[in-house]
Formats: C-alpha cells, sequence, structure tokens
C-alpha cells in the first residue's frame, strides 16, 4: 500500500482545501493511505490531518523575518517534529504545498529531503520557491529571479521585512537546497507557472501542469433570493462581482474603487473578501462583505452576477474565476498571467490594458455574450474534481524514475 504525506501551510484557504480534496479521495482508495500536516490554524478534528507548528512559534517567525528578511530560517522546534512524524510514518511520497509562511525552517527540511528516498512532490502555488524574496513579480516587473535576485525591489511586500534585503543570499541557499533532491517533481496549476519554472533553477526537474479543480456539484447557476436580502442585493441591477481572499492592491482594489465612481445606476458593484477596515474606507455605493467560507452563499453570489470581474496583475491560478465561470457567468480578466488560460472564447473578456475606461467598455460589451444553454459552465467541466485528483493519484503511483 502506498503511503502518501502531504505538507502544507494551513488546511484552510483555497491550498488547504485542495490538500482536503486530495486527502479525502486518497481515503476511499484501496491502496493509499494519507497523512496530512501542516503547521497553522485551527486544529481539525481527524487524527489523518496533524498540526505541527505552533501560535508562539509563527509570532516569533514573523518577527524574526519582520527584523532580519530571513523567512523560513525559525520554527527549527516545529520543523524537526515534522521530521520525526514522517520518520515514523515512512512515506513513499511527500506531496509538499505551500511551504512558505512562518511555520516551517526550510533549510533544515530540506536537508533532510536531500536523503529521502521516495518521490517528492512540490505544487507550485506561487512563485516563492525560485525568488529571493517574493512570491510574485509581475506588478514590479521584475525578471532578477531567472539568473539570480538582488537589491530587491519588494523587500516590503510578503514575506514582510523592514530593514535587510537579504534576496540574494536566499536565492543562492534556494537554489543549493531546492535543486538537491533525488527524485523530485514539480506540479504547477497553469501553463503560465510551468513556463516561468522551466525558465528558472528548478528546471532541473520535470515540471508538469495539474490544473486545480472546482466543486460543480456546488458550483452551479442557482437562486437564492434569502442570500440576496441577507446583503442587500437589489437583482435588477447589473451586479459586478469581485471575489478575494485576501484585497491587496495586487488584486485590483483600486479598479472597483474608480469604477464606483463612474459607472451608472445600471450597475451595482459586490466585493466578498474584505477586512474591516476596507469595509470602513471603501466607498458607500459598494455592496461590501467580508471573507466567506460559505461555498453556497458563493455560488448565489456568481449566479446572480452580470459579470465577474478579476483585474489582478498576477495570479497562478485564479479559483475564484473558475468558480464564477462554472456558474455561468462570463468574466473579465487581464492576460498579464495564468487566468487567462480558463476563458474560452465567448466565455469572457481577457484585457490587455489596465486604463479604466477600458474596463468600463469591456463591462458594456459583456451583454454580447450568450449565456444560453450553460455555455459559460460547460466550458470548464475539463476542470473537474475528480480528473484532476486522479492525476496525482496516478503520479503517486509511478515508478521512482519518471
Amino acid at each position: 500500500m502506498h503511503k502518501i504525506a502531504q505538507v502544507n501551510i494551513t488546511i484552510g484557504g483555497s491550498t488547504g482545501k485542495l490538500m482536503r480534496d486530495i486527502h479525502e479521495t486518497i481515503e476511499n482508495t484501496n491502496d493509499m493511505q494519507c497523512l496530512s500536516f501542516y503547521g497553522r490554524g485551527t486544529k481539525f478534528d481527524d487524527k489523518n490531518f496533524i498540526k505541527f507548528g505552533s501560535e508562539v512559534s509563527f509570532v516569533f517567525h514573523v518577527f524574526y523575518t519582520f527584523i532580519f528578511n530571513k523567512q523560513g530560517h525559525f520554527a527549527k522546534r516545529q520543523t524537526k517534529k515534522l521530521i520525526n512524524y514522517l520518520e515514523d510514518y515512512e512515506p513513499d511520497v511527500i506531496h509538499l504545498h505551500n511551504i512558505q509562511g512562518y511555520y516551517l525552517n526550510y533549510p533544515l527540511f530540506f536537508k533532510w529531503l536531500s536523503n529521502y528516498k521516495g518521490r517528492v512532490i512540490w505544487t507550485l502555488h506561487d512563485c516563492w520557491a525560485f525568488t529571493g524574496h517574493c512570491c510574485y513579480f509581475t506588478k514590479a516587473k521584475c525578471d532578477k529571479w531567472i539568473t539570480g535576485c538582488y537589491q530587491c525591489p519588494q523587500k516590503h511586500a510578503f514575506p514582510y521585512s523592514w530593514f535587510f534585503d537579504t534576496s540574494k543570499s536566499e536565492y543562492a541557499l534556494k537554489k543549493r537546497l531546492f535543486t538537491s533532491i533525488p527524485h523530485m517533481v514539480i506540479t504547477t496549476p497553469s501553463n503560465w507557472v510551468k513556463d516561468l519554472a522551466e525558465k528558472s533553477f528548478l528546471k532541473v526537474y520535470p515540471v508538469k501542469v495539474i490544473n486545480n479543480w472546482v466543486n460543480l456539484d456546488i458550483f452551479k447557476p442557482c437562486i437564492n433570493q434569502d442570500v440576496l436580502v441577507k446583503f442587500d442585493i437589489n437583482s435588477n441591477k447589473k451586479i459586478i462581482l469581485g471575489v478575494a481572499n485576501l484585497w491587496e492592491e495586487r488584486k485590483g482594489l483600486d479598479v472597483f474603487v474608480k469604477l464606483s465612481k463612474v459607472l451608472s445606476d445600471e450597475y451595482q458593484i459586490v466585493m466578498v473578501g474584505l477586512n474591516k477596515k476596507q469595509i470602513k474606507n471603501l466607498p458607500s455605493n459598494i455592496i461590501k462583505i467580508e471573507r466567506t467560507d460559505n461555498q453556497n452563499e458563493l455560488a448565489v453570489l456568481y449566479s446572480i452576477a452580470y459579470v465577474f470581474l478579476n483585474p489582478s496583475i498576477e495570479e497562478t491560478f485564479s479559483l475564484v474565476t473558475l468558480e464564477a465561470l462554472a456558474c455561468n457567468t462570463p468574466v473579465i480578466v487581464q492576460n498579464t498571467s495564468a487566468v487567462h488560460e480558463m476563458v474560452a472564447k465567448g466565455c469572457g473578456i481577457v484585457m490587455n490594458s489596465f486604463i479604466i475606461e477600458d474596463y468600463v467598455t469591456a463591462i458594456q460589451s459583456v451583454s454580447k455574450l450568450d449565456r444560453n444553454n450553460e455555455r459559460i459552465r460547460k466550458s470548464v467541466l475539463k476542470y473537474n474534481k475528480k480528473d484532476k485528483i486522479d492525476q496525482y493519484l496516478k503520479l503517486y503511483d509511478m515508478e521512482i524514475d519518471i
């Protein structure tokens, strides 16, 4: 029986949900078993999900990174705890998700992995693995990561640091450690990330695209008047919907603010995923909703939207865009990263401009798109959970010398 181990920052959020979906599928197979390890967040009531991090360690790790710009160099005790778990379990495959995020000592962990005899699969949910600091670099128009980072233009971006620029030494350390694993496969959620990985020092490994997936049983066209009443949404208006796990400049928060000042009363902007400060400060004519894990409510919001707007500059996939399409809602996205890959012809508008007047033109053009017979939804049926997780299961089951 194949033993699989997964490691991620948390069991929550988009990456945590992907990890849980894989784990649940493995539990329903006869020839595999799985333990899933995570460092942060609420403890999950399942003995096969093991939390090895601590909140005290997290706080010190954040402080250490803020001062010294050494994200991933703290939490030695917690990392040794994870290693001990793995040595006792003796997995055939270790599947890594996000290893950054103030919970794991990556030099200690990868030195141990360099002697591990099984296969390592590393899913790159962002670009942190091959840069000297940042997770995203498109907005900064930086390509130093291709040859070697230095004088980082995003020192103050996540993972947040204030004083020192360690991008040159961190890049060198990552390159040495991350290319020392004897049997590793890189997976990416999009062709865009695959192309980047193959330009980086990780090109020494096979890189395979396995897209993220959507639960098509939940995300489908649906109407629930109680949800509209709850959020005071007038369904007679054309709803411009934006959804994010964390709204920030990279996600295009300013685009919605600018649109709120120029769109006519024919339209209503609804934003989901805002924090309390953003809710307080954003214009009053935007309907503001905090982050929610209620997927059924989200499906209703996607379904009643005139258009789903994702002005994000950089996304390695964009699950929220896929969820909107699954609800038969057209989308407007940028062409600067991976999001446009999932937008089939006639299912949305792919922009190559950040000018606000061009956004208005795109929104007005949505009326020309055909929503009949759930045609937009059908374009994303290939992103179903079963088929995508099956690709991982086949990867787990392959011989070591792929």
